[in-house]
Formats: C-alpha cells, structure tokens, sequence
C-alpha cells in the first residue's frame, strides 16, 4: 500500500504482509535565489539650454482696414398714376359758355367741368341735335356727391335735358353728359347763372349815370355786364365797395365797346354797381349781375 502527497509529503511502503519496507522523505523543492531588480539607467539631464542671442519677435502683421460697408437697398419710390380721363375727355366751362360733343357707343359720357362758390345758382342745359339722342344730365359737386340729374325737362317739347339748381359747397363741379338707353348722337351743352340783377335804361348827358345796389357775401364771385343796345353807346362799368371806395373798373371788357366786369367779394356789405359811359358814348343799354 502507498500513502502519498505532494511537496514535503511522506510515503509509506508496505509489503504484502502490512510490515513497513521502507519510509523515505523528500525535502521540499529549494526557492531559487532571487536576482536584484536591474540597475536604474542613469537619468540623463534635459536638453542643453540654448545659448545662442535671442531673435526678437516679428512684428504682427497689420490689421487689413474693414471692408466698405454696402448700404441696405432700399425701395424705390412709387411714382402714383395718373388718374384716368374720364370717358370721352372732359372740358373747362365758364359762365355763359357753350360746347359741342357727341355720345357714341364708344363714347357713352362726356365731363365738363366749371368752378362755382356755395349758393351761386346754375342752369344746364344739354340741346340733342340729332333725332337719334335722349340727353341725360347728370350734376356732381365737388366731393363727387350727386347734386341734380335730369331728363326730358319738357317732355311734351322735347327729350332735351335741363338743370336748375342752387350749389352746395364751393369748388368745383362736374357735369355728366350722357343719354338714355344707349342712345346716340351730337349734342350742344349751356351753362348759365341765373342773373340776381336785369335792368334795361338809357344814359345821357342828363342822366350820365345810373346805380344799383348788390349785398356781397365774402368768396361770392360776380360777373357784370352792360350791353350797349345801339351803336353810338359805349358802356363802362365801376363797382364800389362798402367804404365807398372805388374796387374794380372795367370798359370793352366784353365784345366789341360793351363793359364786362368779374370780382370776387372780399368784404361783406353793400356793393354800389355805377352804369355809366367812356367820354360821350352814351345810350341805352342793358346790365346783368351774375353770382358764380
């Protein structure tokens, strides 16, 4: 029988007969002898300090001047369009004046166009001269508001247009002329003022002169006209203003010898109106006062 073990173990050996034959040990395996760890290498010392002149440093470089600023676009300006014509153009009227025009179906309207003060009475008229037109008339005030429209003012007579009216505002007016249905054709358009004085007399060297009285109301503006009715009469008109003070004078200023005279009133009161005539042309002779 054997008994054993490993390092430092002992065996046992036995015969057949149990008796021991023999022990024998075995001493543990010897420790190798332990070598020193390897020399440390020598340090070596860091790089040789440089010993030669310092080099100074170059100069920075220049700082590039800034990019010129691009100024910000900005929009052009709108230019606003004109205001369309109205159809068929349109024409300045004064007081007492007449135009022509034509209504087509290309040309369905025609404007005209006249200044008034506030209060200043009108009458419009609007003559077909063809069978084949039926005026209408149309009034607009400065604001473009509607005033007065008409049609057939006599339709027993005629389809011509007529309007008679006392103006709103001062400014300026626009007249439509226009037809009914479509219709077409030339036509012939009047503006009048109502005259606020009509008087019909005769001067001489008697009677060299004659008055009359007119209450003006500031912005009012007047038109006078003295009409000689016989060859010989040469009219000439003054207008004195409230104080008594000569403010207009006016001789030839209408056709041919006859007198016109237009004033805007500036102060309020009453206003003399002198017929009288130049040198010795005097005569009979008609004068109206128109507000407009």
């Amino acid at each position: 029988m054997i008994i054993g073990g490993g390092v430092g173990a002992f065996f046992v050996l036995r015969g057949d007969d149990d008796e021991p034959v023999a022990v024998a040990t075995t001493e543990a395996t010897t420790e190798a002898p332990t070598t020193e760890a390897a020399t440390e290498a020598p340090t070596t010392e860091a790089a040789t300090e440089d010993t030669s002149e310092e080099v100074p440093p170059a100069p920075p470089a220049p700082t590039p001047p800034p990019a010129p600023s691009i100024p910000e676009a900005t929009e052009a300006p709108t230019t606003e369009a004109a205001p369309a014509a109205p159809p068929g153009g349109a024409d300045d009227m004064s007081m007492g004046e007449s135009a022509n025009g034509e209504i087509t179906d290309a040309v369905p309207s025609v404007d005209f166009f006249f200044d008034a003060a506030s209060g200043a009475a009108v009458e419009i008229s609007m003559i077909a001269l063809a069978d084949s037109l039926d005026p209408v008339l149309r009034l607009y005030d400065p604001s473009g508001a509607l005033v007065d429209e008409n049609d057939d003012f006599d339709f027993s007579e005629s389809r011509n247009s007529r309007i008679s009216t006392t103006l709103p505002a001062d400014g300026q007016y626009r007249i439509e002329a226009t037809s009914f249905a479509g219709t077409t054709g030339p036509f012939e358009i009047t503006l009048t003022f109502p005259s606020v004085l009509t008087d019909s007399d005769e001067l001489s060297e008697a009677v060299p002169e004659i008055s009359y009285e007119y209450d003006g109301v500031v912005g009012q503006r007047i038109r006078i006209d003295m009409v000689g009715t016989n060859e010989g009469t040469d009219p000439l008109l003054r207008l004195i203003g409230p104080d008594g003070s000569e403010v207009a004078q006016d001789d030839d200023g209408g056709e041919g010898l006859n007198a016109r005279l237009e004033y805007t009133i500036d102060v309020p009161g009453t206003y003399t109106v002198v017929a009288t005539a130049f040198a010795s042309g005097y005569g009979p002779y008609e004068i109206t006062l128109t507000e407009f």
